[in-house]
């Protein structure tokens, strides 16, 4: 069991322990199954909103849960937040050590004036929280934000890098439109390219495997904005789905008169009114070609001649 500080802010009249029944604090921040939960004095919770998640009571805790000194915080200034509200410097201590907690939990290393400034800004831990997150994506994703700069000039949308304000906004769904615009097709696009396509600019080209602007809108319509903003594990199947799709079962299908289209193949693995229709079509596909090569197979000639003797036995 983590030793937890009291934390004046979240609970207003802790026990002399400072825990409950459980052994944990009310109010105060655990690391449970590897995310950030809030302990409300019953159970553990998604300080943001979610479920709890897998586990109880008993659950393997890492961490501590944050603030420390309950009302020994050296004395000083009171400091006014951007609300008006005033805070003794216990109490600031104590949100500060929140804080930092809450941002070593995620990997986040910030200053002392960035803490000032988050109480400052009256933030409540869940707030802060928040932040830390978005944050700790940023510095998980900048190779992916270097690159979609390069999308966004090429698209003559913004010249330069992302600042992280920028960053920050297409996290949190604040960025304008045409930037997610872009963004999904420079997701789908290198989605695609990475199993096995190539992308014309200028149109689709004359190559089964070889996709332009019209096939990517398609298919981010598809597949779903939301799921490709969000990275679901599902789409990269699709991606290899409809690249190998392009490789044999169109190449096929023309040459048994189906006649398949691109948007045809679009349907059959990212849905689509029709791909129930579609996949039966494809299913007597496979099954005619399968057919056709035992016919060639039972048609070649036996190697062994009437003296029993096979070339190249010697």
């Amino acid at each position: 069991m983590p030793t937890q500080g009291k934390s004046p802010r979240l609970q207003k009249n802790p026990p002399k322990s400072g825990r409950d029944q459980s052994g944990y604090i009310k109010g105060k921040y655990y690391m449970v199954n590897g995310k950030v939960m809030l302990w409300n004095g019953h159970q553990f919770v998604d300080p943001l909103g979610g479920q709890q998640p897998p586990g109880n009571g008993n659950t393997s805790l890492s961490g501590s849960g944050g603030s420390s000194g309950g009302g020994g915080g050296t004395a000083g200034p009171a400091v006014r937040t951007i609300t008006g509200r005033k805070l003794s410097q216990a109490q600031v201590d104590a949100l500060k050590a929140d804080f930092s907690h809450i941002a070593q939990m995620y990997g986040v290393n910030l200053g002392g004036g960035a803490l000032d400034h988050a109480v400052r800004m009256d933030l409540s831990s869940s707030e802060f929280l928040q932040r830390v997150q978005v944050i700790q994506r940023i510095k998980e994703n900048q190779t992916f934000f270097q690159q979609f700069a390069g999308v966004l000039k090429d698209q003559g949308i913004k010249e330069g890098r992302l600042s992280f304000n920028e960053q920050k906004d297409i996290i949190l769904g604040q960025a304008p439109a045409k930037f997610y615009q872009a963004w999904e097709h420079a997701s789908v696009r290198a989605g695609l390219v990475s199993s096995g396509l190539s992308f014309s600019r200028k149109g689709p080209g004359q190559g089964y495997t070889s996709v332009g602007h019209a096939f990517v809108n398609q298919l981010i319509g598809a597949i779903g904005r939301d799921k490709i903003l969000s990275g679901s594990p599902t789409i990269n199947d699709i991606y290899s789905k409809v690249a190998n799709d392009l490789l044999n079962v169109l190449p096929e299908s023309a040459y048994q008169n189906f006649n398949l289209s691109k948007s045809d193949i679009i349907q059959l693995e990212a849905g689509g009114p029709h791909s129930l229709a579609l996949a039966q079509k494809v299913r007597q596909l496979q099954a005619n070609a399968a057919g056709r090569d035992r016919e060639a197979q039972n048609a070649l000639p036996n190697p062994q001649d009437q003296s029993g003797y096979t070339p190249g036995s010697l």
